[in-house]
């Protein structure tokens, strides 16, 4: 919850509340490979809810080079 003291228009108070639950899991496969996901929900009395995500993965070769590879989805 976060009270904003100077008021917000003409109600003197403005207040915004806002829960956010994260669930994430990480896999390693042995010393080359690695992947990740994780899942945000948030929930806001003044705004939409709304459901974030994130998937990544990555390689490492022989070499030492390592790929890396994510997409997810954010809140503009």
């Amino acid at each position: 919850r976060n009270t904003d003291p100077t008021g917000f228009a003409f109600t003197g108070r403005r207040q915004v509340d806002n829960v956010g639950i994260v669930g994430q899991y990480d896999l390693t496969l042995g010393e080359h490979a690695a992947f990740g996901a994780s899942l945000r929900q948030d929930l806001n009395n003044r705004f939409q809810d709304t459901t974030t995500y994130r998937v990544q993965g990555s390689y490492r070769f022989d070499s030492g080079t390592r790929v890396r590879a994510a997409a997810g989805s954010g809140v503009k």
